[in-house]
């Protein structure tokens, strides 16, 4: 009988509280990338930074690949509280079928800031690079900042 009434207790007490630290969180993270660049449907990549390519690179191909659309990442809930700034660089494959693979990454700041970028980045679609009118893989490198204002003054910076 205990038993029961405990489960009963549980079961509201999780009907009240998850929704609640559900829309905490919420406000927290809409607040901070309110700020975030966003990618819209058609916009050129300048919205986040260039794509990192060489000269040699462009010389391979007929055309560069183009951003379709795509939404800028998450930031990371634990560098928000922390008031954490930082960047990742994320190194992909732009496939023939406009999707990015094979990522890897160059840099980051925080461990955090790379997963939330490459996150985002699957989600992207792409034209892809064409040589003689075929699509063909084409491998990029961008650069995501994460900037946020410190919530309290001066937050020392915690590693995760």
């Amino acid at each position: 009988m205990a038993y029961l009434s405990l489960v009963r207790h549980m079961k509201r007490f999780r009907n009240v509280m998850v929704p609640l630290v559900t829309a905490f969180i919420a406000t927290f993270a809409r607040s901070a990338i309110a700020d975030e660049p966003k990618i819209q449907e058609g916009y050129p990549m300048r919205d986040l930074g260039q794509p990192r390519m060489t000269a040699a690179q462009r010389a391979q191909v007929d055309s560069l690949p183009k951003l379709i659309r795509g939404s800028a990442p998450a930031y990371p809930i634990r560098q928000l509280q922390l008031a954490n700034s930082g960047q990742a660089t994320i190194g992909f494959t732009i496939g023939e079928n406009g999707r990015a693979r094979d990522f890897k990454v160059i840099s980051a700041s925080y461990k955090s800031f790379a997963d939330h970028a490459i996150l985002a980045l699957r989600d992207w679609q792409w034209e892809p690079a064409r040589k003689h009118g075929h699509p063909v893989p084409f491998r990029v490198t961008i650069p995501f900042n994460y900037t946020t204002p410190s919530m309290h003054g001066s937050v020392p910076q915690v590693p995760n």
